[in-house]
């Protein structure tokens, strides 16, 4: 072999040795794969709590008796996504004790950050004050007698906490024992964005022989000798609906006045359902802003243009106070005899 060829085969020998132990210090110094990529590099900073929205409204007015059905809240965290379902509720509510009470809604994500929300339940008595301030009217024959309410009076109601409001009439005389807003609740028709009259109510105890028709709800106005506006009647003799032309008896109604006369001719009956048997029933008037009137009884609606001859009433007419109690009318006048009750009436 050529003393060239020798050299060339030192020198590949030499560069051999010097990649190997080059490539061995490399790998010496070269630190694992698990330390370099050490928890400092790996965790990034999630500081955020998640976000948590009440179901429904944050407050909750309920009158004593009412049923209460928690509808919940949505947790939402920007790392572990839709997380509802660790949702802590904590609080109770007593729906039949009058009081303020919490329900409380908690949540922590994976990395520890907490959100919280409340929702308020307040339980009211069954009467609000717009009742309790309110005028009794008596009708004895054809005389009103109007008289400051008196809270403990129980000749024909009571209006003590947690029982019910009663009219009860068991004489031929009494033609009517209600209560109607006290001077200073009138409202203008086209001065409210709404106003309303709700309440539980149940008729009970009448006479057929001598009651016909019994109003226990009524929308009025203010103009001397005026005529209701809106009533809700039980009626036992058939009558005819103004929609449907099916006649009806021993049932609930909704009577809307045409125009200021006197008769069935001037007013428009409509059928909403029968009379529930010895079971309380939700009735409501809401007048909105003067163009729209909506009646529930019993789970039955009735959505209505106001009537024209109501917005042409002069400025003082145009004046509108809620009635509830009992009023007699119809076409039997001996032996009037009903029981109405209120478990719950609030006015707006």
């Amino acid at each position: 072999m050529s003393s060239k060829l020798k050299l060339f085969f030192i020198f590949l020998t030499l560069l051999s040795f010097i990649s190997c132990k080059t490539e061995n210090n490399m790998q010496e110094e070269r630190p694992p794969l698990e330390d370099s990529l050490s928890t400092e590099h790996l965790e990034f900073s999630d500081k955020t709590s998640p976000i948590i929205t009440l179901n429904g409204n944050t407050t909750i007015d309920l009158i004593v008796g009412d049923h209460y059905i928690d509808v919940g809240a949505i947790a939402i965290d920007a790392v572990d996504g839709d997380i509802s379902s660790k949702i802590l509720t904590t609080g109770e509510v007593d729906v039949s004790r009058v009081g303020t009470y919490s329900i409380r809604y908690s949540i922590s994500d994976v990395a520890g950050n907490r959100a919280e929300v409340t929702r308020l339940i307040i339980v009211k008595k069954r009467f609000n004050s717009k009742v309790i301030d309110t005028v009794l009217q008596e009708q004895n024959l054809d005389e009103i007698h109007p008289h400051t309410l008196d809270k403990d009076e129980s000749r024909y109601y009571s209006m003590i906490e947690n029982e019910y409001m009663t009219f009860s009439v068991k004489n031929n005389l009494l033609k009517r024992c209600e209560l109607r807003a006290s001077r200073g609740e009138e409202w203008h028709l086209t001065e409210q964005d709404k106003k309303q009259i709700i309440g539980r109510v149940k008729i009970s105890d009448i006479n057929s022989e001598g009651t016909d028709e019994i109003t226990w709800m009524q929308l009025h106005h203010k103009a001397n000798g005026a005529k209701p506006f809106v009533r809700l009647v039980w009626r036992m003799s058939p009558q005819r609906d103004t929609e449907t032309n099916i006649y009806y008896n021993n049932s609930l109604w909704v009577v809307i006045r045409k125009n200021e006369n006197s008769g069935l001719g001037n007013t428009d009956w409509y059928y909403l359902g029968a009379l529930p048997l010895a079971d309380f029933f939700t009735s409501l008037i809401t007048v909105f802003r003067g163009d729209v009137l909506h009646i529930e009884i019993n789970n039955h609606s009735l959505d209505l243009e106001i009537p024209i001859y109501w917005k042409n009433l002069d400025e003082n007419e145009q004046k509108f106070y809620f009635k509830a109690g009992i009023y007699f009318s119809g076409n039997k006048n001996n032996n009037r005899e009903a029981t109405i009750e209120y478990e719950s009436l609030r006015i707006y």
